[in-house]
């Protein structure tokens, strides 16, 4: 049987909502401790427990994302490269590529091709670094069809057309400013092949409209996978899958 070290690991989207779980379970004992103690009467024991319990209801909710989180980045993997033809032989770009979710999965459709994951390793959210993402390769079976460099989405340093598949997975909504996710998105497309494909993973979902424009006008058809797009207002609710086609018809 293989050990917890031996197997790969893509970590949470969210580490940081780890200390939530044990702060949430702390203010909701904290809270029982002081009602069953009698310590607080009248209404300040009122407004102590709805305080208290409220609190710690809304710290256990975002840990419980943080948990639920692991599986299911892994699906929704696995449903946006399953909507790419792939054919082996592809020149594959991940940015922002963190631990390697996509950029292993996407190794794993080639035969022939290569996998090139790009990320500015200093200051994430996550503690990723390169030797985390090679290791989880090796352990794939991939990592002769991959390679990990520094880089930023805003500025990639590649020829134009040089990939046939552009992936990023939860890494723009880390963008601030609609000028610089403007200049991300025109990247991936510069280096993107005519006939190539972008994918996308969402979690800003509430800019799926804009997402969905800015591709048109790049030259792209998307097609959004998961979840179901209200046809009056092209909105959606949860994390976004997305994949986009390039025709070179935009402006």
């Amino acid at each position: 049987m293989s050990s917890e070290g031996s197997k790969p690991n893509y970590g949470y989207d969210r580490p940081d909502f780890a200390r939530n779980l044990p702060i949430g379970i702390g203010f909701i004992v904290f809270v029982m401790i002081l009602y069953l103690e009698s310590i607080l009467i009248g209404w300040t024991a009122i407004v102590v427990l709805v305080f208290g319990w409220a609190l710690g209801i809304i710290f256990l909710f975002f840990g419980m994302i943080f948990l639920l989180s692991k599986n299911a980045k892994l699906k929704n993997r696995d449903v946006l490269l399953d909507a790419i033809p792939w054919r082996g032989d592809e020149m594959v770009l991940d940015v922002g590529c963190g631990p390697g979710l996509l950029l292993v999965g996407a190794a794993k459709k080639l035969t022939t091709g290569k996998a090139v994951g790009v990320d500015v390793w200093a200051g994430t959210v996550s503690s990723n670094s390169p030797t985390t993402t090679l290791r989880n390769a090796k352990l794939e079976g991939v990592e002769d069809r991959i390679e990990v460099k520094d880089g930023d989405v805003r500025n990639l340093t590649f020829k134009d057309g040089n990939f046939d598949v552009v992936m990023a997975s939860a890494v723009l909504h880390h963008i601030r400013t609609v000028d610089e996710r403007t200049k991300a998105l025109q990247e991936m497309v510069r280096v993107l092949k005519q006939n190539g494909h972008i994918g996308l993973i969402l979690i800003d979902f509430r800019r799926l409209p804009w997402y969905i424009q800015t591709l048109k006008g790049a030259g792209l058809e998307p097609r959004v996978l998961r979840p179901n797009v209200n046809p009056n207002t092209n909105r959606a609710f949860g994390t976004v899958i997305l994949v986009a086609r390039k025709t070179g018809a935009g402006s």
